[in-house]
């Protein structure tokens, strides 16, 4: 019997909606606290503030049995030391994640529910590629025995033989690279590179329907404030609300409801693509848009990381004077960024991969191939010709669409320390909330986003001194800035903070909560699997089943115990031609959306050992 009279039933998972003392608006999420093993979080891109955000809202579920999700607080590092770069991730995951099994039910709970409920946040450019987990990343990369890729790796023997001891198969259920994988991540990247190998390698790793994408945080040096520097000469450090008035004074959309009418107010859009960058390191995506400089239509802007001069371009001016802003990966394949300022300046983002996911793509109301476009880096010296050729009638289609999505990609109630005015707790949710002081703090977000006021001159002002400022798009003097910013509202653009990026983390969490299994992806098994038993089994659907007279044929993810994954590297180079075949027959600069790992990966019998 579980708690609360709540029988515990073939899914482990559903006792957590019958307890009776289980109250409060869903998703609930348990954070577990920081101690023995379970890191604290980086102040870096939202590394504690998220923490934060969700200890203090109506989210916040304080006993784990009532809990729809699990929050791990911080990551590991993989290495040991910037001076000692051996790689220790892999090591410190495995015992943090044993330690995490052993010292709290909810683990198991979820493994054995084939439920992916626990989630840590990623902040590094690649993802695990960077944050936690040791390269290579490879699926069954420390089982079987007989898997030669553990003699290539790099970490100590001891280490692997305790991973493989402790784990075994079950290593994939937090192996980035695998499909059977429960553990989701939180991050900033969408770069799904292991559909394009045939082994499944990869850095980034991002799973359709298991990962989440997050929008960039106001702190990266691209997000909302992409472009707007931080101090003028002649003027000092900008503060906060000064670089924000700047952007808001030049978005074109505005007030707490999106108005796809104002893109058709913004300027003449003189541009038809605009991307200003470097194209140092290893991404050749952007080097070949810089061939393109020159071309008709095409403002491409080279810049060099170690001439200051270089870089003073007015992104926000160029991306209102383009019609398309290319949003490429970074210039070593981190995260793209440039989508958000790109949608708050009226211009369609331009992502340099197809298969890239989105933010927060799988909310139903953010159509991202509605209000995007992609270019894969073949497609790239075509551009000039491949955007000519769309009509000014679809790119209009693209910005209102998206003139809809702008508060999601904000973090407005993170940002200004607000709760929107339906997700502000109640009296009794304070009172809970207390309870557990002795593991958070009592500080609440308690004020509505839509009742905050507007900062004072000298709060605004910071530490600028008066005089004119050098920047061609700030008034001339504090006291008109002081005058122009009163009449804006407290909030980025006037949002109320209902629908900005965290609540829509909520909200999509919410959604996976009724969202049905994933069937079998077109790759993963025979036809003749597919048609005998590939759509109608709850739990795993592709498991052949003993009671049929004729013996069915055994599909690709059944193997017997023991037996070496030959079929299942197979199927990963099934996968790899899968998406070369969609990519070669989609519509030029089409957005397309990978499919989710199969549910039968992640059932307890599926790929038992």
């Amino acid at each position: 019997m579980g708690r609360g009279g709540a029988s515990l039933d073939a899914n482990p998972m559903r006792t957590t909606t019958r307890l009776p003392h289980c109250t409060g608006p869903r998703p609930r999420v348990y954070i577990y606290p920081e101690s023995g093993l379970v890191p604290k979080g980086m102040r870096w891109r939202l590394g504690t503030q998220l923490t934060e955000w969700i200890a203090t809202s109506v989210y916040f579920e304080p006993d784990g049995d009532c809990a729809d999700y699990f929050l791990l607080p911080g990551h590991v590092d993989n290495v040991a030391s910037r001076e000692d770069m051996r790689p220790l991730g892999d090591i410190r995951n495995s015992r943090l994640f044993d330690y995490v099994r052993h010292r709290w039910p909810w683990w198991n709970r979820t493994m054995l529910a084939g439920t992916a409920r626990h989630m840590v946040l990623l902040p590094c450019d690649h993802g695990p590629g960077d944050c936690g987990w040791d390269r290579p990343i490879m699926p069954f990369k420390y089982w079987p025995s007989k898997n030669p890729a553990i003699h290539t790796l790099r970490n100590e023997a001891a280490h692997v033989a305790e991973i493989r001891r402790v784990w075994g198969a079950d290593w994939e259920l937090i192996n980035p690279a695998s499909p059977r994988r429960l553990l989701f991540f939180l991050q900033y990247s969408g770069w799904a590179d292991q559909l394009q190998n045939s082994r499944g390698v990869c850095i980034n790793c991002f799973q359709a329907g298991v990962d989440v994408r997050l929008p960039t945080p106001e702190d990266h040096s691209c997000g909302p404030l992409c472009g707007i520097a931080r101090k003028l000469p002649g003027v000092g450090p900008l503060t906060p609300a000064a670089r924000r008035y700047s952007m808001a004074s030049r978005a074109v959309h505005w007030g707490g409801v999106a108005r796809p009418s104002a893109v058709a107010r913004g300027p003449r859009r003189n541009c038809t693509l605009f991307w200003a960058g470097t194209a140092v390191g290893s991404n050749s995506a952007r080097k070949g848009l810089l061939s393109l400089n020159g071309s008709a239509g095409m403002c491409i802007v080279g810049t060099n990381r170690q001439d200051e001069a270089s870089r003073r371009v007015d992104m926000p001016t160029a991306m209102r004077d383009a019609h398309y802003c290319y949003s490429p990966r970074g210039w070593d394949n981190g995260d793209s960024d440039r989508y958000t300022p790109a949608i708050l300046y009226g211009c369609v983002p331009l992502m340099a991969d197809p298969l890239e996911a989105m933010p927060l793509e799988e909310l139903p109301e953010l159509s991202w191939p509605s209000m995007a476009l992609a270019v894969h880096e073949k497609q790239v010296p075509s551009l000039p010709r491949l955007l000519g050729a769309l009509p000014a009638s679809y790119r209009r289609k693209l910005q209102a669409t998206a003139a809809g999505a702008w508060q999601r990609l904000l973090y407005s109630s993170l940002t200004f320390w607000c709760c929107a005015d339906a997700r502000c707790p109640t009296k009794g949710q304070l009172a809970k909330r207390l309870a557990s002081a002795h593991l958070w703090s009592a500080k609440m977000r308690t004020t509505p986003c839509s009742s905050l006021k507007q900062p004072t001159r000298s709060q605004s002002a910071g530490n600028q001194r008066p005089g004119k400022s050098q920047h061609p798009l700030t008034h001339r003097t504090l006291a008109e800035y002081a005058r122009a910013r009163a009449h804006l509202p407290a909030t980025y653009l006037g949002e109320d903070c209902s629908r900005d990026a965290l609540e829509g983390l909520m909200a999509l969490l919410k959604h996976r909560l009724h969202t049905p299994h994933a069937p079998p992806e077109p790759w993963s098994i025979p036809a003749d699997c597919l048609d005998r038993n590939g759509t109608g089994r709850v739990g795993d659907p592709i498991a052949t089943d003993p009671s049929d007279q004729a013996p069915l044929p055994r599909c690709e993810l059944q193997r017997d115990v023991g037996e070496p994954p030959a079929p299942l590297v197979n199927w990963f180079k099934r996968r790899k031609d899968h998406y070369a075949s969609l990519l070669s027959e989609a519509r030029p600069l089409e957005l397309l959306r990978p499919v989710p790992p199969a549910a039968g990966h992640r059932t307890p019998t599926a790929w038992s050992v």
